[in-house]
C-alpha cells in the first residue's frame, strides 16, 4: 500500500511537470485584472446610526452624506483622518486621501480602503465655504471595488460641521 502511494506521488508530480516548451504564453498583470475582475457587484449601503457611531467613535468635525430619496440619514462620513461605510451590518473604516481635493473643515473628497474607495463630490463645483459652523449643499457619493468599478453611485446632500 505504501509503495503504491508513493508511486501514485511520483506519477502525479511527473505529469505535472510535462509542459510542452513553447507553448507558455506572457501575460501582464493588467490583462490579468480585467479578467478576473468580471462584472462590477453593486453594492447598498445602511444608514450609519448613532450605535454605529458610538461603538466606533465617529466623533468630531466631518461631513455627512445623505442619499437623495434615503431620507436623513447618513450613509458615508469623510472626517479629517478617516471616512465610513456601512455595508451590511459591517462598519468600514477608510483613510483619507489628503492628496486629493480639500472639502470644508479640513475633510477630504477621497477615502481609500482595503477593498474599496469612496468619493464625495459637490454638484456646484467648488465646495462652499462655510460661513459658520455648518454648510450644507448638493453633492454625490462614488463608491468603487478593488479594480476600480463604481459600484454605488448616488446623488444627494453633503452636510459638513465643525466639531
Amino acid at each position: 500500500m505504501r509503495a503504491t502511494s508513493i508511486l501514485l506521488a511520483a506519477m502525479v508530480l511527473a505529469s505535472c511537470s510535462k509542459e510542452p516548451q513553447g507553448e507558455r504564453q506572457t501575460i501582464d498583470s493588467e490583462t490579468v485584472d480585467k479578467a478576473l475582475a468580471g462584472k462590477p457587484v453593486p453594492i447598498e449601503l445602511a444608514p450609519l446610526r448613532l450605535p454605529d457611531i458610538e461603538k466606533h467613535q465617529i466623533y468630531g468635525t466631518s461631513c455627512a452624506f445623505a442619499a437623495e430619496g434615503g431620507g436623513l440619514a447618513a450613509v458615508a462620513i469623510a472626517m479629517t483622518d478617516a471616512g465610513y461605510l456601512k455595508v451590511g451590518k459591517e462598519v468600514l473604516r477608510f483613510a483619507a486621501d489628503k492628496g486629493s481635493a480639500e472639502m470644508p473643515f479640513g475633510t477630504w473628497t477621497e477615502y481609500d480602503g482595503l477593498a474599496r474607495s469612496f468619493e464625495l463630490e459637490t454638484t456646484l463645483g467648488d465646495p462652499p465655504q462655510p460661513g459658520g459652523r455648518t454648510v450644507t449643499f448638493p453633492g454625490r457619493l462614488t463608491v468603487r471595488d478593488e479594480h476600480e468599478r463604481v459600484v454605488y453611485d448616488r446623488p444627494g446632500e453633503i452636510q459638513c460641521n465643525k466639531g
